[in-house]
């Protein structure tokens, strides 16, 4: 406040304590920084789309299922990164998750970055807000190339298994006739 001479004669100041909120946030970095690291290093391949079926976030093991030309998936849809045939049918399976808010789960082969193909197991699931309205989805697949070679294998062995014992069977049917045919 100043006199009448303009001298400041008195002073009002207000002061806040914001520790609280500095905790907080530091708390709240903490929390990203693990979900992060989370994110980063789990081996499955994760990602999160929005309601418009742009992608929002990916981890490291999925940006190995994108096509080598993708440096950056964030922001763009499917059509923006693949091939239209396939571009069509993840947006379809995706949008059928959006509007029916429900859990979709499939198995496909899918050509790596390196040039291999891998069998992957997919799950997309919708994302709610707590209001409960549909957000968007996050998908996690899992390669499951080797689990699908080794059914391939088992049932090749079951396969050649019944065909041995059908040829066995026959064996012994030719064989019982041709013992019984002198002895009649």
């Amino acid at each position: 406040v100043r006199g009448p001479d303009g001298s400041i004669s008195e002073m009002v100041g207000i002061a806040f304590d914001v520790s609280e909120l500095k905790q907080m946030e530091q708390e709240r970095q903490q929390l990203l920084k693990r979900q992060q690291a989370l994110l980063e290093n789990v081996p499955a391949c994760i990602f999160l789309k929005d309601a418009d079926m742009r992608y929002v976030a990916v981890n490291r093991a999925y940006m190995e299922l994108l096509p080598a030309s993708v440096a950056d998936p964030i922001g763009k849809r499917d059509r923006d990164m693949y091939p239209a045939r396939f571009a069509a049918d993840f947006e379809a399976e995706d949008r059928r998750v959006l509007e029916e808010g429900r859990e979709l789960h499939k198995e496909e082969p899918i050509r790596l970055r390196d040039g291999r193909t891998a069998h992957m197991s997919v799950t997309l699931t919708p994302v709610r807000a707590d209001s409960g309205e549909i957000i968007g989805m996050v998908g996690i697949a899992f390669d499951v190339t080797d689990r699908k070679r080794a059914e391939e294998e088992l049932e090749e062995a079951k396969k050649q298994a019944e065909s041995a014992t059908e040829a066995r069977a026959m064996f012994l049917a030719n064989m019982s006739h041709e013992i019984r045919t002198p002895m009649n």
